[in-house]
């Protein structure tokens, strides 16, 4: 009889730990990343403003973080990239495939994200970043509080550039995670 109670009770456990990594996988599938991925995939084909917007797929794992006004003040004054760009918008759906590559390829964990219409505290992050932040995409490029590039809408608007747009990035990139970048980059 004590051996079927241990047994219960160890079948039980199991059965409790199992649902719990079920739970816990499932939760890690329900992030930033994924938020990201729908927020610009609902947009896929879309007419807006007599344009049709590009088709976009972008994988669910991906570096992207929706940032806070902390989060944001934090990279400024160290070191990280921080996108700022609009689902609406076709040079943000354009260089958005670009930097996810590249990011991809460099081991990069996190890219801060913002996207202005929706963002809160957007007069604090234009007091601290003097740009039309209707005029995206803005991709800014800190290390040791240093702006060491800008990637703007006029970056993109050739098509043949794409290749050069890639090495520019890469190297930005390259630059702030040569040293050193942590968690909170």
């Amino acid at each position: 009889m004590k051996k079927l109670l241990i047994l219960l009770i160890c079948i039980i456990c199991i059965t409790g730990c199992g649902n719990s990594k079920k739970e816990t996988k499932k939760e890690e599938t329900n992030t930033d990343a994924t938020k990201f991925k729908e927020e610009y995939e609902q947009y896929n084909k879309e007419i807006i403003n007599d344009i049709k917007l590009s088709k976009m797929t972008i994988d669910e794992d991906n570096p992207i973080y929706y940032a806070s006004f902390d989060d944001i003040n934090h990279t400024l004054e160290n070191s990280g990239i921080i996108l700022f760009c609009k689902p609406t918008q076709e040079e943000c759906r354009e260089i958005i495939p670009i930097l996810l590559d590249v990011a991809k390829s460099n081991g990069v964990k996190k890219l801060k994200y913002i996207n202005p219409d929706e963002f809160e505290d957007m007069d604090k992050i234009v007091e601290k970043i003097a740009y039309d932040f209707n005029d995206v995409p803005l991709i800014v490029f800190k290390k040791d509080a240093e702006t060491i590039g800008m990637i703007t809408k006029q970056d993109i608007f050739n098509p043949d550039e794409t290749k050069r747009l890639k090495q520019r990035i890469n190297y930005l990139i390259e630059q702030i995670y040569s040293d050193y970048c942590d968690e909170t980059c």
